[in-house]
């Protein structure tokens, strides 16, 4: 996973520290931020994904903080390498499976839950075959714009 900043470029942490608003929690003790709060304010980030095994479902899952969706400035997960055949589907209700091949949410308290399906069949948001990303603090607001599939 990478972030693509067109202002400053990606600042790659092992020890934690945070540069401006938005930061990313690895399960392998990864972070990365930005180093302009202002700009955080003003340009959206581009999280890039190119394997589901890089934030598995379950524990182990990546943590965005600051995610920005639902305003004037929209952040991205690009998903693109991940499989030519994403689509969005969109916001789950219910225990509702995330279809074959899409990207989905959920929302749970004061988070949201990013699932990834690369396969051919419909899996339950419990499924360890699942990508999961954990959006901290994002309650309501996320659309198509904010994936790349």
């Amino acid at each position: 996973m990478s972030l693509h900043d067109d202002y400053d470029g990606p600042t790659r942490t092992s020890e934690g520290r945070v540069f401006g608003v938005r930061t990313l929690s690895r399960a392998a003790s990864t972070s990365i931020a930005r180093r302009s709060p202002v700009h955080d304010l003003l340009e959206s980030d581009v999280f890039v994904y190119t394997a589901v095994n890089e934030s598995i479902n379950g524990g182990a899952h990546d943590t965005i903080t600051g995610f920005l969706a639902g305003g004037a400035v929209n952040d991205v997960m690009d998903f693109l390498a991940i499989n030519p055949k994403l689509h969005v589907e969109g916001a789950l209700t219910g225990g509702a499976k995330v279809a074959a091949d899409s990207i989905a949410w959920v929302y749970s308290g004061t988070n949201a839950f990013v699932y990834i399906d690369d396969t051919s069949s419909a899996l339950s948001t419990s499924s360890g075959s699942l990508m999961e990303i954990a959006l901290a603090g994002v309650q309501h607001g996320l659309s198509a714009s904010n994936f790349k599939a």
